[in-house]
């Protein structure tokens, strides 16, 4: 908390829409934000004004593997550091990831393996039951290649669907409807934004509704990138490509 506590003033970041978390029930909310390679976590772990408990890729939370992972899925992409410095710097930051997931109480993900991911399920219905908030990061990252560059440096990539299936599982356990929060870290605007909830029905057929839910939070954040475009279009005299038309 104290390191967080300087770091804002390092990283600061207008935060709006905090009105759409307000009267919220605590370890209903589910904040669902845009990744940004590693910005969207920064922004967001700094500026949610609400408490959370962070999903984390379980590599970065596995002293034998995070820092291969750290390397070819983040160190390799950034062009402004020397090839001969990626891997050196990547072991010196490596021990800090691992201390801040730890001290994060993070939830780690096992994406790659379908089992292992029932755990991850299992540990977050438990945290949610006892009064705690999530914070995940569920944009699409894929790539082809080792250094191509995965998720939108600005806007959002589409989002997996599979972390909506939460809502049922925290249902049948508790008995409370998940509110699922669009969040929007912008790296050019140094905002941090947060959308009306989209709460789960209960009542709604399982798979529909899991796709309503990751639709409608898809369109609410693209939503916010597109107002972010407009007002740094008029800040700049300019007009949008779209009201040229």
């Amino acid at each position: 908390k104290i390191i967080i506590f300087f770091l804002r003033f390092l990283m600061p970041h207008k935060v709006l829409g905090k009105e759409h978390l307000q009267g919220l029930e605590e370890g209903t909310v589910i904040l669902v934000c845009n990744h940004g390679e590693v910005y969207g976590p920064v922004a967001a772990t700094l500026h949610v004004p609400i408490p959370f408990r962070p999903w984390g890729i379980s590599e970065m939370m596995d002293k034998d593997v995070i820092v291969d992972y750290l390397y070819r899925n983040t160190s390799v992409r950034q062009d402004w550091c020397p090839d001969f410095l990626k891997m050196p710097l990547t072991k010196m930051f490596a021990p800090f990831f691992l201390w801040a997931f730890k001290s994060l109480d993070a939830i780690p993900v096992y994406r790659n393996s379908p089992h292992a991911l029932i755990k991850t399920f299992r540990m977050t219905v438990d945290a949610m039951q006892a009064g705690d908030n999530l914070l995940i990061f569920p944009e699409r990252g894929d790539r082809d290649e080792p250094g191509e560059r995965g998720y939108a440096d600005e806007g959002i990539g589409d989002l997996y669907t599979g972390f909506a299936m939460l809502a049922p599982a925290v249902y049948k356990r508790t008995g409370k409807a998940v509110v699922f929060v669009p969040t929007y870290a912008s790296k050019k605007q140094k905002t941090l934004s947060f959308g009306e909830g989209i709460r789960y029905d209960p009542a709604a057929p399982v798979n529909e509704e899991k796709l309503r839910i990751v639709n409608a939070l898809q369109t609410s954040i693209e939503a916010m990138v597109r107002d972010e475009q407009e007002a740094l279009f008029k800040a700049a005299g300019e007009v949008p490509e779209r009201d040229k038309r």
